[in-house]
């Protein structure tokens, strides 16, 4: 259950159950981030994020509407697969 190290290569192995920790902590950002947009772009605000390094002021819809086309695009693509 507790973090091992091996110390031949100096990397922590993780164990199933530090696993399933990363990723609802993972999730639990993402829902926040979602949240923080939401918020944004209810109030017609901006959010500061990095494009390849450059920092960009832009329109939180702006990032809603291009995260629900990418989401759509995905769906669209599973759909044309099967």
């Amino acid at each position: 259950r507790n973090l091992e190290h091996n110390s031949k290569s100096n990397k922590i192995m993780f164990t199933e159950e530090n696993n399933d920790f990363f990723r609802k902590v993972e999730f639990g950002l993402k829902l926040a981030i979602e949240k923080l947009y939401e918020q944004k772009a209810a109030n017609n605000e901006t959010a500061v994020i990095s494009v390849n390094g450059e920092i960009k002021h832009v329109s939180a819809r702006e990032i809603l509407a291009n995260k629900k086309k990418k989401s759509t695009d995905v769906v669209t693509t599973n759909l044309n697969t099967q």
